[in-house]
């Protein structure tokens, strides 16, 4: 693929804002000069998503140029471009090409995607020192070490997978002599833990699933798409309720050591309260006091709201589904919760804890998610 470098953001919002977080806007002349050229465009498609406008703003100052269109007064160019649910972010090659985005809506994952989109679906690594230095280029790395003849099958096999994912993680390919395997390196969840090997590549979709695996985030967002997987996992899930992109991905940083301890039991899920505001309630907490995080377990019908009187952090969390565990908590009669003695909407705490998590561990309403 060519180097993206341009982004523009089609907008129905009414208001043209600038670049400080704020929406831009072009006309329908210059947004089809944009999408047109031999360079590739990135453009996001939204209606009155006020959480998407900071994330954007980020992705418009790290990447030079972007713009808005607002689909309010061009109706007939969004619905050219099959713009038909919010937020929906496409990728245009120049040469007539359209391919969604379907990663999370922050302005760090979409910045990624645009690095992604300027590389060849699998990078060619040439010696054990460029296979050193592709480990670290994205959050999700996957890299196949096979034989050049024997095994081309193989290599067939993970060029479709790459072809399939490359939106997702990046994916190189060194030449092997040693028996074949493709390896994984989840640099967001388990940075400094030994990567994923995969040698037995006997079954058709071997390769798809064991990537498919370990693209996986270890705390997910909840959506339309995979909500009914998360209530089918056979494991309690912990939910944290925030409105903004930036709470949300404060906490998955902060959690993940735990998130990781307790992975065989519990699954650690993010929701956009905007989204699921109707789950907020149903789950024992006040909607005017998030975030919040409460407890499910979908197997006996179970709710644990977490105290919103309490700040949240991954110690206290840790501690309250431990108690869960051994049977000190009992389960929400569905009474509704009282008020809140103490503010218990500050996520100052989870921001801090997240700063040296993401030290330690190295360091997405949503359209067709």
């Amino acid at each position: 693929m060519k180097l993206i470098a341009s982004l523009c953001a089609l907008s129905v919002a009414s208001a043209t804002i600038g670049p400080t977080g704020r929406w831009s806007s072009v006309s329908e002349k210059d947004f089809k000069l944009g999408v047109s050229s031999p360079e590739n465009a990135l453009v996001a498609s939204f209606h009155a998503c006020e959480a998407l406008e900071p994330e954007w703003g980020r992705v418009e100052e790290a990447s030079g140029w972007a713009a808005s269109v607002d689909c309010s007064r061009h109706k007939q160019l969004c619905k050219e471009h099959n713009v038909i649910s919010y937020p929906a972010i496409r990728l245009f090659d120049g040469d007539g090409k359209m391919t969604p985005y379907r990663g999370p809506r922050t302005g760090a994952a979409i910045l990624s995607y645009q690095k992604r989109a300027g590389r060849s679906s699998v990078t060619a690594l040439e010696d054990e020192k460029a296979v050193t230095a592709f480990q670290a280029v994205d959050d999700v790395v996957v890299m196949a070490q096979l034989h050049s003849s024997r095994d081309a099958h193989l290599q067939t096999l993970f060029q479709a997978v790459a072809d399939r994912y490359w939106d997702r993680a990046s994916f190189g390919s060194i030449a092997s002599i040693s028996p074949g395997a493709v390896v994984c390196y989840n640099n967001r969840d388990r940075a400094g833990q030994p990567p994923a090997v995969l040698s037995d590549m006997t079954a058709v979709d071997a390769i798809e699933k064991f990537v498919e695996k370990c693209m996986t985030p270890l705390i997910g967002e909840l959506s339309r798409k995979n909500e009914g997987k998360f209530l089918q996992s056979g494991k309690s899930l912990v939910y944290y309720f925030a409105r903004s992109a930036g709470e949300r991905e404060a906490y998955a940083a902060s959690m993940r050591a735990v998130a990781r301890k307790y992975e065989e039991y519990l699954l650690f899920v993010t929701v956009d309260a905007e989204e699921y505001v109707d789950m907020v309630a149903m789950l024992g907490l006040r909607p005017e006091a998030l975030p919040a995080v409460a407890v499910q377990n979908p197997m006996y019908g179970q709710v644990f709201p977490y105290d919103q009187s309490k700040e949240l952090s991954a110690k206290g969390i840790e501690q309250f589904v431990t108690q869960i565990a051994s049977g000190k908590v009992k389960p929400w009669d569905g009474t509704p919760p009282p008020p809140p003695v103490a503010s218990g909407s500050s996520s100052s705490p989870l921001e801090e804890e997240a700063e040296g998590k993401h030290k330690e561990d190295g360091g997405s309403a949503h359209d067709e998610l």
